[in-house]
């Protein structure tokens, strides 16, 4: 495939992955790593859908991991990596990769809005009280405790 080949791929598999059709997005993505793509955008997906969608965890952390290092400088590469971590049940590395992030890009909404979905806070339980006043902090950790037994 020549450069306006694999941009089309690109978008194509893009609005996929977008429209949540993982296993075709994987497919499309796919097709870039085989035709020998090294652009990290191509790397960056196609790890995390085979991750998410086929289940190769390890395989796809590589494949992000190997992004990140390869465009230390995009965010997109570290927001594939966090998102990965989150939906493979690992949402403190999810959050450490996203901090990290942020001192690349610290105004990048789409970082900012998933990092409140990896870390989310409960409002206080005392909301005319600042959220570290002791009461609150000590209503917050029964409330916590409470719903991890229920749960």
């Amino acid at each position: 495939m020549n450069f306006e080949q694999r941009e089309e791929v690109f978008g194509r598999a893009l609005k996929m992955y977008r429209l949540g059709l993982l296993r075709d997005a994987a497919r499309e993505f796919g097709r870039l790593i085989e035709d020998g793509s090294t652009d990290p955008r191509h790397i960056s997906y196609y790890g995390l859908l085979i991750a998410v969608g086929e289940g190769k965890v390890q395989k796809g952390l590589k494949l992000c991991e190997q992004a990140v290092e390869d465009v230390r400088y995009d965010s997109e590469m570290y927001l594939n990596l966090a998102k990965l971590h989150f939906r493979t049940g690992r949402p403190s590395r999810a959050k450490e990769v996203l901090l990290q992030a942020l001192k690349v890009d610290p105004k990048n909404p789409a970082l900012i809005r998933q990092i409140a979905r990896v870390n989310p806070r409960a409002n206080p339980m005392l909301p005319f009280l600042n959220r570290r006043h002791p009461l609150n902090k000590y209503l917050g950790l029964a409330r916590a405790r409470l719903f991890l037994t229920v749960a």
